[in-house]
């Protein structure tokens, strides 16, 4: 999977400014580290899992850095919340397939690279409706 840099960096920058922001205008630190959450551990490490496959870390700031899974989650929870079901049916299915292909992981995030862009350029290939939304 080749994404145009600059495309990856306007992407990561805008959504790093858009948590900032959210940030500086939301409520107090103690409400915002448990409002709006709908992910469960396991989704959220899930995703974070696929996320960073999308947009790794190098010589730029990648997904963990700009706190995608945080955004999608406070999305799912407010006005994304229509992709919920896709989200947990798409979660399910990927892990389905792990557990299928590797039964000695526990879920997607315990696969290493290799096995999880595997699974990731499997769902990309099939046009995964939950892929997309993730992507």
């Amino acid at each position: 999977m080749m994404y145009d840099p600059l495309s990856r960096r306007r992407f990561v920058g805008t959504v790093a400014a858009g948590l900032a922001a959210t940030w500086i205008a939301g409520p107090g630190r103690a409400e915002l580290a448990t409002a709006g959450r709908v992910l469960s551990p396991a989704q959220r490490r899930d995703l974070d899992a696929i996320a960073a496959l999308i947009l790794p870390t190098d010589d730029t700031p990648g997904a963990r850095e700009a706190g995608v899974v945080e955004y999608m989650d406070r999305a799912l929870a407010s006005f994304a919340a229509e992709q919920r079901p896709l989200f947990d049916a798409g979660l399910r299915d990927l892990n389905l397939r792990v557990t299928r292909r590797h039964p000695a992981a526990g879920s997607f995030a315990d696969l290493g690279t290799g096995d999880a862009a595997a699974l990731l350029r499997e769902l990309d290939t099939e046009q995964s409706e939950f892929f997309e939304a993730v992507r």
